[in-house]
């Protein structure tokens, strides 16, 4: 099974047994599989105060099944270019008995992230995750900004409550992660305590206090 993902970013995923439908109206939301079923219409905040799991925005209850909090719903990759899918690839979400080949079924519970041109993820529902359009590379997928306080971050996925979101200032990969206490310094993670950031021609680095930025 192929998974499109990105150093620091992560797919959660889970599989279950289906047994009833049904739906109802919610607003803005998509379909939600409730501990004991069945599938409603909500959003992904009501759906978590409902114990329940998310199967993304836009998603609908027609054709899942839920159990448990399972679902038989999830993201399906298909080779191209084809009539519906102009680049080399492209997913979507769906049933997966709808998910034929050469198609590929990732996996039930996960959602469908297609930014264009091959760039995709399959993010998961269990708990929600965000889709994020990473930084010249492929997609890929964060905890839900929402629920856990999670930003896409160029390539990774940074919390500011844990984690300090850096930025080198340099074309092409400018976003990175410090833990929390460090400080940027061009792509380096300085602790404030002990080290400085010293500014080269050459780059930025993390030089002993007092050392006037020899290292």
């Amino acid at each position: 099974m192929s998974v499109y993902l990105q150093d620091g970013m992560v797919l959660l995923n889970s599989g279950s047994v289906a047994v009833e439908t049904s739906c109802c109206c919610g607003g803005v939301g998509g379909a939600c599989c409730l501990p004991e079923g069945p599938c409603v219409i909500e959003t992904s905040a009501e759906c978590l105060a409902d114990d329940g799991i998310y199967l993304g925005d836009g998603t609908s209850c027609i054709g899942v099944e839920c159990s448990g909090g399972g679902s038989n719903i999830g993201c399906c990759v298909c080779p191209g270019p084809t009539a519906d899918c102009p680049s080399f690839r492209c997913c979507s979400t769906t049933v997966d008995i709808e998910c034929l080949e050469p198609c590929q079924f990732l996996g039930t519970n996960t959602h469908c992230c297609d930014f264009g041109d091959g760039k995709l993820a399959c993010c998961g529902n269990a708990p929600l995750q965000q889709c994020c359009p990473g930084e010249n590379t492929d997609a890929g997928c964060c905890p839900d900004f929402a629920l856990y306080g999670y930003t896409c971050w160029g390539n990774f996925c940074c919390n500011p409550s844990i984690n300090v979101c850096c930025d080198d200032g340099t074309e092409g990969q400018t976003h990175y992660v410090c833990d929390f206490g460090k400080t940027c310094c061009g792509g380096n993670c300085c602790d404030p305590d002990t080290e400085e950031c010293c500014v080269f021609e050459s780059g930025s680095f993390c030089c002993p206090i007092g050392s006037d930025c020899i290292c």
